[in-house]
């Protein structure tokens, strides 16, 4: 299809859609080529074609915004505002049409040279935005006007830049401009912070707006967290960014740091039904037989699977058999959110538990005390062992650690140092996810790592070995 249109500028509003539908039939036809199948040189050019017509539309809707709303015709509709008119005839969201308005305005009004370069193709609508954004004082627009570093000269770096370095130049060049509206501009960011944490249907969206400087703390914080990824992580780096934020709440709320003083230290509480838990329980695959015994809270126990004559040792299940949880009431979150028993098993599993007992007409009869899965002396000779998390392939240290066990409290020997093993947060999460048994090596009397193996039998390598102790230097004499 080759697309013919008239040199001529169209003035009837007819014609001119009449193109345009010309111009987006031509767009549909170019959109069913075969993009995977060109060369390096040829998805470049592609690339750069591509980007010339998406700065032409984009130069249109902004000649258009921009044209439409100076016209006034708008108006005699009735409504309040050109952002609400627009944002009724074109679907776009309300914030996203106040932005195209004033963005616009400000090419229309006070930036003729950005809005030719942009027409032209010279740059895009995210260099129009970095003009528009630190160009607003008198003195700034004074400044524009100048021959030598004014508005010809900032459209002439915009064309040389990615648009990232055009906007640091343009606030470098704002801030020797007017520094005095520079440092309003920081007062008024810092004022503007603001995070959004709203629970809905499958989760938890998180959104927000931070000055520069508190970003960069919050990007170095997560960069800290994250550190330098296993071979096997295959999460993009918004998912690392995420769990990176998760481990570091988690690991502020386990410091202690956060009311010190406090009865109960803050931390996120869940309830289960006693009826849910023993099906879980029930629904481990651990591989062993039922014993008799009960623990603290009255459940039975159940062995864990001992070691073998070929040089293993315990062997640390985490897989579910959920025909046995079918109907089971989920536990829950604080505020009622039910939790997939996966996840529970995973939370449960580096949790403390306290039970609490009650009545027909709900009143508490009992409230027994907290049971902690490893003792505090357990969890440093755990940690003094493993040096750092024992996932194949990964070295993150203990400071983002938990401690993996074999099934919580309630098998026999469940609490012991030979079921327990140091996983960072993110490869702890991996084996509950993934239903992963991990089987400790054995070379003699001593430990020589673990085995990761999947429920398909499949091995995943050992675990490195822990670093070995730095030497003590020799005592003084």
């Amino acid at each position: 299809m080759t697309l013919i249109t008239e040199p001529t500028v169209p003035v009837a509003a007819d014609e001119l859609c009449d193109r345009l539908g010309q111009v987006r039939a031509e767009l549909a036809a170019l959109a069913q080529s075969s993009f995977m199948t060109f060369s390096q040189e040829e998805a470049a050019s592609v690339a750069g074609g591509v980007e010339q017509v998406t700065r032409g539309v984009e130069a249109l809707q902004y000649q258009c915004v921009g044209g439409i709303e100076a016209g006034q015709a708008w108006s005699a509709s009735g409504y309040r505002s050109f952002a609400r008119w627009w944002t009724v005839h074109t679907h776009r969201k309300q914030r996203t049409s106040s932005a195209a308005h004033l963005l616009a305005r400000d090419l229309r009004d006070r930036l003729p040279l950005t809005a030719d370069a942009l027409l032209e193709g010279r740059l895009g609508i995210e260099h129009a935005n970095a003009m528009a954004a630190f160009t607003k004082t008198e003195a700034h627009r004074q400044q524009l006007l100048d021959d030598g570093v004014g508005e010809a000269f900032l459209v002439a770096e915009a064309a040389k830049l990615e648009a990232d370095e055009f906007a640091r130049l343009v606030k470098e060049w704002a801030t020797r401009t007017d520094p005095g509206a520079a440092d309003r501009s920081w007062r008024e960011q810092t004022a503007q912070r603001e995070l959004f944490i709203s629970q809905v249907l499958d989760g938890t969206d998180i959104r927000g707006w931070l000055g520069a400087e508190e970003g960069q703390l919050v990007s170095e914080a997560l960069r800290a967290v994250i550190g330098t990824p296993s071979v096997d992580d295959e999460r993009s780096p918004a998912q690392r960014r995420a769990d990176a934020l998760v481990q570091l709440c988690r690991s502020h709320l386990d410091s202690g740091d956060l009311q010190p003083g406090a009865r109960i230290r803050p931390h996120i509480a869940i309830t289960v039904d006693y009826a849910t838990l023993e099906r879980l329980i029930n629904a481990t695959r651990t591989g062993g037989t039922a014993c008799s015994g009960a623990d603290a809270f009255g459940l039975p126990t159940t062995p864990v699977t001992p070691g073998n004559d070929a040089g293993h040792g315990p062997m640390i299940p985490a897989g579910l058999d959920y025909d046995l949880l079918v109907g089971a009431t989920p536990g829950t979150f604080a505020n009622g959110t039910p939790i997939p028993h996966g996840q529970l098993a995973k939370l449960l599993c580096d949790g403390e538990f306290h039970r609490v007992v009650f009545g027909p007409e709900g009143e508490i009869l009992d409230s027994g005390r907290t049971q902690r899965l490893f003792t505090a002396a357990q969890t440093r000779a755990i940690i003094a062992r493993d040096r750092h998390c024992q996932y194949p392939g990964c070295t993150a240290p203990p400071g983002i650690g938990e401690i993996h066990h074999c099934l919580w409290w309630y098998h026999q020997g469940g609490t012991s140092t030979d079921n327990g093993i140091l996983l960072c947060w993110w490869h702890h999460t991996v084996v509950h996810q993934r239903h992963l048994t991990i089987t400790q090596q054995r070379n003699g009397p001593s430990s020589t790592g673990w085995v990761f193996t999947d429920l398909d039998g499949r091995d995943l390598g050992p675990a490195p070995p822990p670093a070995p102790a730095l030497p003590r230097p020799p005592p003084r004499e």
